[in-house]
C-alpha cells in the first residue's frame, strides 16, 4: 500500500472539518454580537424614558404657568393660543360655590428613543386682589411609545 494515498485522504478531511468548525464559530459569533446590540438597545430605552417623562414634566409645568398667568390678566383664552392646552370651563363653580376656570392640557416629553404624554386637568381661581391661583387636579400618562 503507498504511503501518500491514505495521508492525502486525510488532509482533504481536516480541511472540510476545521471550514465547518469556522463556519460553526463564524455563526456564534455573529449571534452574540446581535444578541449584545440588542441588550444595549433595550438599556438605553429603559435609561431615556426617565429623561422623557421628566420633559413631559417640565412642559406640563409651564403650560400650567401660562394658565396662571392668563388669569392674571383676565384673558383666559389667551392660554388656549398656547399648545396642548384647552379651556374647558371659563365659568365652572367649584364645590365651595367659587367660580374657576378650568382648563385640559397635554404636554408631551421626549428623550432620544422614548416619548412619554401627560394630561393634566388644572382648576385656576381668581383671587381679590387681581392675583390668580391654580392648582392640578388630576393627571394621567396617556402614552408612552419607544421609537
Amino acid at each position: 500500500m503507498p504511503v501518500g494515498q491514505p495521508l492525502a485522504r486525510q488532509r482533504g478531511s481536516a480541511l472540510c472539518l476545521t471550514l465547518a468548525l469556522s463556519c460553526l464559530l463564524l455563526y456564534l459569533a455573529s449571534a452574540a454580537s446581535r444578541e449584545s446590540a440588542s441588550m444595549q438597545r433595550i438599556a438605553g430605552l429603559q435609561s431615556d424614558r426617565p429623561r422623557a417623562w421628566l420633559a413631559a414634566d417640565a412642559a406640563l409645568r409651564d403650560a400650567e404657568r401660562a394658565c396662571l398667568q392668563a388669569a392674571r390678566l383676565g384673558n383666559e383664552g389667551a392660554a388656549v393660543d398656547s399648545s396642548g392646552i384647552v379651556l374647558l370651563d371659563k365659568d365652572f363653580r367649584q364645590a365651595n360655590g367659587e367660580r374657576a376656570s378650568l382648563f385640559h392640557i397635554t404636554a408631551q416629553g421626549r428623550a432620544r428613543r422614548a416619548a412619554v404624554t401627560v394630561q393634566s386637568w388644572f382648576l385656576v381661581t381668581a383671587m381679590a386682589n387681581g392675583g390668580a391661583a391654580g392648582r392640578r387636579i388630576a393627571w394621567r400618562e396617556v402614552e408612552d411609545e419607544a421609537f
